[in-house]
């Protein structure tokens, strides 16, 4: 599951994913909800940990496959450029994929760090903060 997918279902079912109209009541969350947003996150990290050690292979194993052929075919220089493009702008895709999932994994690793520390209330703007990019003016319960 996609991490912002993760973050909107915990505002779906904490009642929080709809615009709240003036004089209208706001539902609290839940501590179990949280807990449940965290197991979620945990769930997901673990994952994400083991699709980046499968991509980092795959990225050393593209590489000595292009420093094999390299070697192989250093007589043929048509061949020579035809494999350091391909080898090249494969590491790149790779390389990209890495960097996209590293990101998400180090907003991951935030969430979890900041979430069980904090109220569900505070979680919930937290939330909010990431995935709309609202800015927090005040943070109930802290002193300015």
């Amino acid at each position: 599951m996609q991490l912002n997918s993760l973050l909107s279902s915990f505002l779906i079912t904490a009642g929080r994913d709809a615009t709240i109209k003036a004089g209208g009541g706001v539902k609290a969350v839940s501590i179990k909800q949280k807990n449940e947003l965290i197991h979620h996150l945990l769930n997901e990290t673990k994952f994400n940990k083991k699709l980046i050690v499968v991509i980092t292979i795959m990225f050393v194993i593209l590489f000595g496959v292009g420093i094999f052929f390299t070697i192989y075919y250093r007589d043929n220089p048509k061949t020579m450029g035809i494999i350091f493009g391909g080898s090249f702008l494969t590491l790149i895709a790779v390389m990209r994929a890495l960097q996209n999932l590293w990101a998400k994994k180090c907003r991951m690793d935030m969430l979890l760090t900041l979430i069980p520390g904090i109220s569900p209330e505070q979680t919930v703007m937290v939330i909010e903060t990431l995935l709309y990019n609202k800015p927090v003016k005040e943070m109930p319960g802290t002193v300015n």
